[in-house]
């Protein structure tokens, strides 16, 4: 076999590794996603009063949410209990807005007052995507009771993250080398590029560039 088509099949050879890795690796990521979910859901914050009709109304709406998302309602009535009125301002405080009215819904870093259709397909939407980012944090660390500050990582684990290099990074770069070796090789092949004799000399790989050169007119050719 000629060694142009030797180094195609190890080119082919090398994509078809780099794209199963990349699937397994894909699938390995879901499942990771998959474990967190399941094991924290988000946390949905409500705040109530006693004789509020939209509070009410949001409900049931909140019950549907928790059945189709990985979430967590926690809810406090604030009319009738001064402490759950105290955690509703110091949620408040942290988040930078004024506690004026319930219902106030509390998902991250961000917050809803009052209740309707659209702000119930707004606090949807964002429940899901922190359920799939998994970037909002909890509002309530450090202020609800029972619920702690996330740890900071260690500076260790800080310079481990860094200096590790992803798989797919380096698969991107063995796939890059494969390409353009096979790239070299097919340059060469063609004559393009000239290859080096054994002397130290240079050689045009392609027969085809090399001319006969032609005696004068009026000498013989021996």
């Amino acid at each position: 076999m000629p060694r142009i088509q030797v180094l195609i099949r190890i080119s082919q050879a090398l994509v078809f590794a780099l794209a199963l890795w990349f699937l397994l690796g894909a699938i390995q990521d879901n499942s990771a996603s998959a474990s967190t979910l399941s094991d924290e859901p988000v946390p949905v914050y409500f705040f109530w009063g006693v004789g509020c009709p939209h509070c009410e109304h949001a409900k049931p709406f909140l019950a549907d949410l928790a059945q189709r998302y990985p979430v967590r309602i926690h809810d406090y009535e604030v009319w009738r209990s001064p402490e759950n009125a105290n955690l509703l301002k110091a949620m408040a405080a942290r988040l930078d807005f004024q506690p004026r009215a319930v219902p106030t819904f509390i998902i991250g870093e961000r917050h809803w007052v009052g209740f309707n259709d659209q702000l119930a397909r707004e606090v949807e939407r964002y429940a899901a995507y922190c359920v799939t980012s998994l970037s909002c944090p909890d509002a309530g660390a450090g202020i609800i009771p029972g619920v702690e500050s996330p740890a900071p990582l260690s500076q260790e684990l800080i310079d481990q993250e860094s200096s590790t290099m992803s798989p797919q990074i380096l698969a991107l770069l063995i796939f890059g080398a494969a390409l353009v070796a096979a790239g070299l090789a097919l340059v060469i092949h063609r004559g393009v590029l000239p290859r080096f004799g054994p002397a130290g000399g240079t050689k045009m790989a392609d027969s085809r560039t090399r001319q006969r050169r032609m005696p004068p007119r009026g000498t013989r050719q021996r």
